[in-house]
């Protein structure tokens, strides 16, 4: 598929526009081959409200090829950025010049248990009762009206979904057309926090430690005082590595100089 989406046109370097279009593409790869979206509206429905709507989308060629699994953004100029997509793994963004990653996936299988027959949180099974007698139901189901009706509001809220919870216990949930509980959506910072849970089980499985070291080898040089940082450190975000943003200094946007921008 090869197609062109109308967006606002923007002058940008060759560096903002190899960095826009390399995370760009593997946005559209994940919304493709992991969620299954159509991509026109992926683009239409979450880029072009954000960031990439900075991005040149009248000059650029947007190629899906569902064969190779890989999104490739031809942009202005002959930059090219691709993702590909691996099973279990998710997207990678590709090197400018490589067609493939440099490790060799591996298949990751699910050892879950079966989630229809797995009380929630760990699965999709809800009690059989009534709502606790504290929950107002008509009021809890004008709310969820509210929440997925944009005409109700001076701006589209654009709510894709609304989860009530109460004292542990799932109470209702909403969700706009299109969408469902099933349905991934980009997480952003909420990265962090499955980070955070995932090094909780390491601690709880005694692999590491909050107050050990951080275990990045590059630290381990003798006189390096990133050896003083701590798991704890990482985790709380208190490092005190420096990490310019381009939310504070738009001039640094898809560039080399922008550290909060590089990990994604």
């Amino acid at each position: 598929m090869s197609d062109k989406v109308d967006g606002e046109l923007s002058e940008l370097t060759d560096e903002q526009l190899e960095l826009g279009l390399g995370r760009t593409a593997k946005l559209i790869c994940s919304a493709a081959f992991v969620v299954g979206r159509d991509v026109h509206a992926f683009i239409r429905d979450d880029l072009l409200m954000g960031d990439e709507a900075a991005l040149p989308w009248r000059e650029i060629d947007v190629r899906v090829d569902r064969d190779r699994r890989t999104v490739t953004l031809a942009g202005p100029g002959g930059v090219n950025r691709s993702a590909k997509f691996h099973p279990g793994q998710g997207c990678t963004i590709l090197p400018p010049d490589r067609d493939d990653v440099y490790f060799t996936p591996t298949p990751v299988v699910p050892d879950l248990p079966d989630a229809a027959t797995t009380p929630w949180p760990m699965g999709d099974l809800l009690p059989d009762e009534p709502l606790p007698p504290e929950v107002d139901e008509a009021r809890l189901s004008q709310a969820l009206d509210a929440a997925l009706d944009d005409a109700r509001w001076p701006a589209p809220m654009r709510t894709r979904g609304l989860v009530v919870c109460h004292r542990g216990r799932l109470l209702a949930e909403r969700y706009a057309p299109g969408f469902g509980r099933d349905i991934r959506q980009i997480c952003w910072s909420a990265g962090k926090s499955i980070t955070a849970a995932l090094v909780g089980v390491l601690v709880r499985q005694g692999h590491v430690g909050v107050d050990d070291p951080a275990p990045i080898a590059e630290w381990r040089g003798a006189g390096d005082p990133r050896g003083r940082i701590t798991v704890r450190h990482l985790l709380n975000m208190i490092s005190g590595l420096a990490c310019t943003n381009a939310q504070d200094d738009a001039r640094l946007t898809w560039t080399y100089r922008d550290c909060h921008g590089l990990i994604y």
